[in-house]
């Protein structure tokens, strides 16, 4: 009888554990970044009688395999006007801060933001962190009052740089280095989830859980196996070679060299132009998920004004090039050519910088890249003096820069066309 007990016991638990767990929170887990990050949210939500509002329970907790960094959770579809929730560990002490996501910046403490507690904040030593909250309201700060929140998105995102001023409650957080996505169906929740008491206990975590989430953005994988990450780094990559260095190389190499000059300078322009609309390529492959949320931004909006200006000079060095193969100067296509080439390179290097900072760049990359920026201005100025100086020497002579020279082309004994 005893030994009948024990299992009759036995199965009581096991029933009782399949119903919790089948009236359990909505969770998500995320196992698929890049960057080795395991990240796990489950949410509930209650229909507060005292304040006639709905409230959101969540507890949030990750592992990332790296040293230090940050990870967080954001309650909305995007960057823009999300609540987001930071998490991190410095010397085996965890934070947790919320903040208003603005756009594709840091997120900010801002006044504005709904009342919240923290219930549970805890680091063990193989590197989990975990969290429990609750915000008042929430469905205030949705805009969706009523009975049914319905369909709601959430976004997260990880870096594995340190955050700055760590012993501040205004911490400063470095670009994240992979993000994702993915939404709750929270249903009625006062069908559900309505209580007249006391709010309810965080839900926990339940690891081996199936994810209860209507949509899974994943990791922010641009294509297959390729993060989207290293398209932001092609995107760099691609712009500074052709704007700071290629596009230089051959104005140089028409103005100072006596080998094939033209050559020279046609090889390099093709390469340079060729190299930026991979990078531009790259920059709108990354982005074309929402593209119109990233128009706020300088970088972005200086960035079109440059690739306009790069159409804008090709046109002009072809219409240039055109007119004085068949003599036929025209003046005007010239200088225009001319000036749009050095704006071009003095605008894309800047830019350059906008996004390095934009991208929370190390110092050390935003001091090369700041030099090779005045090599660039040095180089501008000195082949516009040096022409200059030439012109008042050499009056009857003609002599062409088609991107930073205000004179006409140049002969070239070794080819077979002008530019």
């Amino acid at each position: 009888m005893p030994h009948f007990i024990r299992r009759l016991w036995a199965c009581a638990i096991l029933l009782i554990s399949a119903a919790s767990l089948a009236q359990a929170s909505l969770q998500y887990c995320n196992t698929r970044s890049y960057v080795q990050l395991h990240l796990c949210l489950a949410v509930d939500t209650y229909y507060n009688s005292t304040s006639k509002a709905t409230d959101l329970l969540a507890t949030f907790g990750y592992q990332s395999f790296s040293a230090g960094g940050w990870t967080s959770v954001g309650l909305g579809s995007s960057m823009y006007g999300a609540l987001v929730v930071i998490g991190y560990v410095h010397n085996g002490e965890p934070t947790l801060d919320l903040r208003q996501a603005t756009g594709h910046f840091e997120p900010q403490s801002l006044p504005t933001l709904p009342q919240w507690t923290i219930s549970s904040l805890a680091a063990n030593t193989s590197g989990w962190f975990e969290s429990s909250f609750h915000i008042y309201g929430y469905d205030s700060w949705l805009g969706a009052k009523g009975h049914n929140l319905g369909v709601q998105s959430f976004i997260w995102a990880t870096s594995v740089a340190k955050p700055a001023n760590k012993h501040s409650a205004a911490f400063s957080l470095a670009m994240h280095d992979d993000k994702g996505q993915f939404s709750f169906d929270l249903g009625d929740y006062s069908a559900n989830n309505a209580l007249s008491g006391s709010p309810q206990h965080a839900p926990a975590i339940h690891f081996g859980k199936k994810n209860d989430n209507v949509e899974d953005g994943g990791a922010s994988v641009a294509a297959a196996g390729v993060p989207r990450a290293y398209v932001f780094y092609l995107h760099g990559v691609a712009l500074v070679s052709g704007i700071m260095i290629l596009y230089p190389a051959g104005a140089l190499a028409l103005r100072f060299t006596k080998l094939r000059p033209f050559r020279l300078h046609l090889y390099f322009q093709l390469g340079a132009s060729m190299s930026c609309i991979v990078g531009f390529a790259a920059a709108g492959f990354a982005i074309r998920a929402d593209p119109l949320r990233y128009l706020r931004e300088p970088h972005v909006l200086l960035g079109l004004v440059i690739l306009c200006g790069i159409l804008l000079q090709n046109t002009l060095g072809w219409l240039h090039h055109r007119a004085y193969v068949n003599d036929a100067k025209n003046a005007f296509v010239t200088s225009a050519h001319i000036l749009v080439g050095r704006f071009i390179i003095i605008l894309g290097s800047a830019n350059a910088l906008l996004g390095l900072i934009l991208a929370r760049a190390r110092p050390t990359t935003l001091v090369f890249l700041s030099t090779v920026f005045a090599v660039d201005v040095v180089v501008v100025s000195c082949i516009w003096l040096a022409t200059r100086k030439r012109r008042d020497e050499e009056e009857k002579q003609e002599v062409g820069v088609p991107l930073l020279d205000d004179d006409s082309d140049g002969h070239d004994s070794h080819a077979t066309s002008r530019i």
